[in-house]
């Protein structure tokens, strides 16, 4: 059998993209198949409630980014490691900057980009669990979001000092402390119908270099410009 990754339909899932950049490092070849929110009870049999999901060759399954790129490390050793522990320390810094700068400030600013692209089949559900994980409405979470936005490009300068002068948050290579911030840029690229970052902003440079990994993985992505 293929490998097959399941990931969302719609929407660029920042964790799928982890996942298909983790596949990149490794350099292994899979099928991308996309499914609906509501949906996702249906793949392998019911018995993963979110994605990305990884069936490898074997049938194996592994559900969640991180636990894919710790499998992959495992099934596949004599790659370059995802996770040894030096790499997992650094992510796990890179990642501590994402949630309060990244995810926690973007994220409610084009909430309702991302409910307007679902198809209908999605968007109750999407409305209902959001509104409800946030106690707002959609509508409420993104008021003012011009003014809200030129702080969140502010927020982002702890990560912008982390890269600093280096290539790569990883290092002299890419590693997947990168995939973790070009994912999230790769979700709002996708997503944000307004550009979310500044032209001329440092961090672009970086986005451009790893976007152009792997033969372009990321300029795949189909959305709008992140920057303008």
């Amino acid at each position: 059998m293929s490998r097959i990754h399941y990931e969302l339909a719609n929407v660029e899932s920042p964790f799928a993209w982890r996942s298909k950049f983790a596949l990149a490092h490794k350099g292994l070849a899979y099928e991308s198949r996309r499914t609906a929110f509501t949906d996702i009870p249906t793949i392998c049999e019911g018995r993963h409630k979110t994605v990305p999901v990884l069936v490898d060759e074997d049938g194996t399954e592994t559900c969640d980014s991180m636990a894919i790129a710790t499998y992959l490390d495992e099934k596949y050793e004599s790659a370059t490691p995802l996770l040894d522990d030096e790499r997992k320390a650094r992510t796990e810094e890179i990642e501590g900057l994402l949630g309060p700068h990244g995810f926690k400030a973007f994220f409610p600013l084009y909430i309702l980009d991302i409910y307007n692209g679902l198809p209908e089949k999605d968007a109750p559900y999407f409305r209902e669990s959001r509104e409800k994980r946030f106690g707002a409405t959609l509508e409420e979470l993104g008021v003012n979001r011009d003014e809200r936005l030129l702080a969140a490009r502010e927020g982002l300068q702890p990560l912008r000092d982390a890269l600093g002068d280096k290539h790569w948050y990883n290092g002299d290579n890419p590693g997947y402390s990168d995939y973790v911030v070009l994912a999230f840029f790769a979700w709002l690229k996708g997503c944000a119908k307004t550009p979310p970052l500044a032209a001329g902003d440092p961090i672009l440079d970086y986005i451009e270099r790893g976007f152009a990994l792997y033969d372009g993985l990321g300029n795949t992505i189909q959305g709008g410009p992140l920057a303008a």
